[in-house]
């Protein structure tokens, strides 16, 4: 337990909450905010650098199919028809992706891939209200993305006819040709980086602004140790320490200069006797 003797300041204790001054946070960081715009220019390089040198493009290649049922094709379609093939949608989901469909697109192509490296390049959506299946295909060769697509479609339209006693599966686009690659995106990538590296280092100056507990005002006297301030001393810095040694020198040159120009002046003034013969 340490005691104060009489005379001594008890500091004072911290039991409030630390206040942040909004008004001088933000001046920090009007004062740091060529070093926040240079870190977010360096982070968005880096980031687009990163993107066009080192990320690997990936082409999209997508086909659609319609499939029929033998019973809109006998008794012609309702409502309650169109409504039953919407839901079997997801059921064609599940068929083209099956290890029996893929592996055989594997074994057609002769491609170097497991089922599941190609279960992860295959997406299938189904847009709402249609019975329209699109099969999309992802791959860093474009050409290779298409050929894989219409594999995918080919082998899944059989199967489906298999398995689900269609009546047909009616192709409605083939697949395309990819000339532009669908990501990584250059510019969203470069915008990304340039915001991380923005907050990053706001980030960074608030938290050494907030950690920064020096006394630097008189109002932090009275705000964190509860002190009157009855007087300040300015502290001289080095600089002004060298311009005051240069100004007393000169000073004192100047006064010795005018003592022994009264002294030579006073030996002028003064009669010199003539000796007597």
């Amino acid at each position: 337990m340490s005691t104060f003797r009489k005379g001594e300041i008890e500091p004072r204790e911290e039991k409030e909450e630390m206040e942040i001054d909004l008004g001088q946070l933000l001046s920090v960081i009007l004062k740091k905010l060529w070093i926040i715009l240079l870190a977010g220019f360096t982070v968005a390089g880096i980031a687009f650098l990163v993107t066009k040198l080192l990320v690997t493009p990936i082409y999209e290649s997508s086909t659609k199919i319609y499939v029929m049922s033998k019973q809109a094709e006998t008794t012609g379609m309702t409502a309650s028809d169109l409504q039953t093939s919407t839901l079997l949608t997801k059921d064609y989901q599940q068929l083209i992706t099956s290890r029996a469909v893929l592996n055989q697109v594997i074994e057609d192509e002769n491609l170097d891939m497991t089922y599941q490296e190609l279960l992860g390049a295959v997406t299938v959506n189904t847009p709402v209200d249609t019975r329209i299946v699109e099969i999309l295909v992802s791959n860093p060769d474009p050409k290779m993305a298409q050929d894989i697509a219409n594999s995918v479609r080919t082998v899944a339209a059989d199967h489906i006819q298999k398995v689900m006693d269609s009546q047909a599966v009616n192709t409605v686009d083939e697949a395309n040709l990819a000339t532009h690659p669908s990501k990584p995106s250059i510019l969203k990538n470069t915008v990304i980086g340039g915001l991380l590296g923005i907050f990053l280092a706001i980030g960074i100056v608030v938290i050494i602004f907030l950690l920064d507990d020096r006394i630097r005002s008189v109002e932090d006297i009275e705000q964190y140790l509860g002190l009157g301030v009855l007087g300040s001393i300015p502290i001289m810095t080095e600089e002004k320490k060298k311009k005051n040694t240069k100004g007393n020198n000169r000073y004192n040159s100047s006064k010795r200069g005018q003592k022994v120009q009264k002294s030579q002046a006073s030996g002028k003034i003064e009669p010199q006797r003539k000796k007597e013969v």
